[in-house]
């Protein structure tokens, strides 16, 4: 018996080393590989990290080299009358969008009220003529003539400064306007017109005026515009969207002397989305976009309502709509609210929701109040059912001026042409490139129409549209297409653009801010970063990456979309909270920071690491966890569950040891 004793002591000893060396072995490789993941999500990190870091030296870099001529310029902006006789639309709010622009502050004046050396205390001047039946007061020419600021003439009563003699600005300037001039030639395109009036410029000493841009009469070429030292005469009224706008758009780069990036952005808006919608169609939209891996954005209406049949819908009422527009939010478009119901008295999508069109005023229940429950309903149904619009479209562009006040508070964005005054809702103004309301908000322009073939508005036309704005130097291109359309029509606009030069422009790269009751959502970075083919591009814009909350027995619920709208980095606070609350925005150059403010938590701890920030850190505060921290925490997760296995599997070997002992 004692052999046997001896031999089978000789065969546990020989488990138990060759149960620990495998259980070492495994143990080692386990912390290996949990090390290997932890350095590698390091690794990875710290090059996000540094990309972000190369991001912002750059960004500091054009700043000091643009510091000079990015400086705020003091715009005075003297005017004969705002409305134009005969017309409906304000002609100074109309030239005011283009200069915005621009790094400028601009303060108009009548003619009639200004005073002696008034011009002295800006950096640039504009006079905008309407007619010669009330010409400026002769100060004020007096003082144009002395003047060694950058002044822009437009249109009429330029006279007394031009035609004066001696030839000082080397060309002249007809007394009456004339016809005929139905075509424009610059930058070695032509372009048709929608007049045919202008002042004629006869240039007198080709050194001294610089002619800009060309009329076409019969076989005759006569000057559009001309510049002579820090003068520049400009012989038309070039507010709205044709291509003498184009071209005027394109000069006042050189008349502020701002040398914006020559970018060329383009983006096409899927219109009308409301409960009513196919889902399937908008997924065969969608994927026509993943197709060829550029950004969109589209349109929701998130209450589908119709007065004459009472037919009314949510979006909330719709999963597979819901779903649908989540998939378009995962293959890069980004939501735009346009409007809650977009009617007023007809069919959604089919009326104004803002305007009277009827009547042609502002709708009779227009008041703050009003406004701002609609944007709140909206952006709430559609930010709980997972879908975050960052930007604002106004249903058919018509909104009184107090609904375009609220609208800026709400959003910081808008993919919009803008309505011009409160009396009409005819006269409305896009522009070729990124401009700023006189409320503050950031409006990315809709200028190239829609798909309808049958109202003639073909694809072609479209891209005709957008070959003339490339005239501009930093030109952005919108159209939009409604889903119920022919997909290949879709396809051909994308390539056109593709072949015109454009690059896509993807709405979360621009700092975008949306503020509701309920919730926040933001995007980009306080600079607008983006890049085309070998060419860095910054469009920098004052938006504070500071967020200051103030709330009042709430609960905060805060997380981000990654590029794939995939939630993470979430925070829940766990008691209500009162007082100011100073947070910093992410900065994810592609995703979007959402904070929800409820009376009741949005949801529980429900992710694993808020669980172990919870029991390992004493905290579910995202802000400590870091890289570092969520290393640790992995680091020692791990550790624990290795020990864990360890001592359970000595246990059963024990176990197993001593059970063969008693048979034995």
């Amino acid at each position: 018996m004692k052999p046997c004793l001896q031999n089978l002591k000789k065969k546990e000893k020989w488990m138990k080393k060759k149960v620990l060396r495998s259980i070492g072995s495994l143990f080692l490789l386990l912390i290996l590989f949990s090390f290997n993941s932890a350095f590698a999500q390091q690794k990875k990190a710290q090059t996000e990290e540094e990309k972000i870091a190369q991001r912002e030296k750059e960004t500091l870099l054009w700043e000091e080299a643009q510091r000079e001529a990015a400086k705020v310029k003091k715009v005075l902006l003297v005017y004969q009358q705002k409305i134009p006789d005969g017309a409906k639309y304000d002609a100074v709010h109309a030239l005011r969008n283009q200069i915005s622009h621009f790094n400028t502050r601009i303060v108009p004046i009548k003619s009639s009220k200004y005073e002696p050396g008034m011009l002295q205390f800006y950096d640039v001047v504009f006079y905008v003529g309407f007619n010669d039946k009330e010409p400026p007061p002769k100060i004020f020419y007096e003082d144009v003539i002395d003047a060694e600021q950058t002044i822009c003439w437009l249109y009429a009563n330029a006279g007394p400064v031009v035609n004066r003699e001696g030839d000082t600005l080397g060309f002249r300037v007809s007394e009456k306007t004339e016809f005929g001039f139905n075509s424009l030639s610059y930058e070695g395109i032509s372009f048709s017109r929608s007049g045919d009036d202008a002042y004629v410029i006869t240039i007198t000493d080709r050194k001294k005026a610089k002619p800009r841009a060309s009329y076409f009469r019969r076989n005759e070429y006569v000057p559009y515009a001309v510049q002579s030292d820090n003068f520049w005469y400009v012989s038309d009224l070039p507010f709205f969207l044709d291509s003498s706008g184009h071209i005027f758009c394109d000069l006042l780069h050189e008349v502020f002397k701002e040398p914006h990036s020559s970018y060329k952005y383009a983006m096409i808006r899927i219109e009308d989305v409301h409960p009513y919608r196919d889902p399937k169609q908008l997924r065969k939209v969608g994927d026509i976009f993943k197709k060829y891996k550029i950004p969109f954005s589209f349109a929701i209406i998130p209450v589908y309502t119709d007065p004459e049949t009472k037919e009314r819908a949510t979006l909330a009422e719709k999963p597979y709509l819901i779903a649908a527009m989540q998939y378009l939010q995962e293959v890069g478009g980004t939501p735009i609210l346009h409007g809650y119901t977009h009617q007023y008295r007809s069919e959604s999508g089919e009326g104004h929701e803002f305007w009277d069109i009827n009547n042609d005023t502002p709708i009779a229940e227009d008041s703050e109040k009003w406004i701002r429950d609609k944007l709140n309903k909206g952006v709430d149904l559609c930010a709980d059912n997972g879908i975050f619009p960052l930007a604002w479209e106004t249903p058919h562009y018509g909104a009184s001026e107090l609904d375009y006040k609220i609208f800026s508070e709400i959003f910081s964005t808008g993919v919009e042409r803008m309505q011009l005054s409160d009396l009409t809702s005819q006269a409305s103004q896009s522009y070729p490139y990124f401009i700023q309301s006189r409320n503050g908000r950031w409006i990315v322009p809709e200028n190239l129409g829609y798909v309808s073939y049958r109202e003639g508005q073909t694809v072609d036309k479209i891209l005709e549209e957008a070959y003339k704005i490339l005239v501009v130097r930093d030109a952005v291109a919108v159209g939009f297409f409604h889903p119920y359309v022919e997909t290949e029509h879709l396809e051909k606009m994308i390539i056109g653009l593709k072949d015109l030069g454009y690059f896509f422009l993807d709405m979360k790269t621009l700092p975008n801010q949306v503020k509701t009751d309920k919730w926040q959502i933001y995007s980009g970075l306080p600079y607008f970063y983006g890049e085309t083919e070998n060419k860095k591009v910054f469009y920098n814009r004052e938006i504070t990456p500071i967020i200051n909350l103030d709330i009042e027995n709430k609960y905060i619920y805060s997380f981000v979309m990654s590029k794939k709208f995939k939630k993470k980095d979430i925070d829940v606070s766990e008691d209500p909270v009162n007082g100011d609350i100073l947070t910093r925005i992410p900065r994810y150059q592609e995703g979007v920071f959402v904070i929800r403010i409820g009376d009741e938590p949005k949801v529980g701890l429900k992710s694993f690491e808020h669980w172990a920030l919870r029991t390992f850190l004493g905290t579910d505060s995202r802000g400590v966890a870091d890289s570092m921290m969520r290393l640790l925490m992995w680091g020692l997760f791990i550790i624990t569950a290795l020990l864990l296995v360890f001592l359970l599997v000595i246990f059963i070997s024990f176990a197993f040891t001593k059970r063969k002992g008693n048979r034995v």
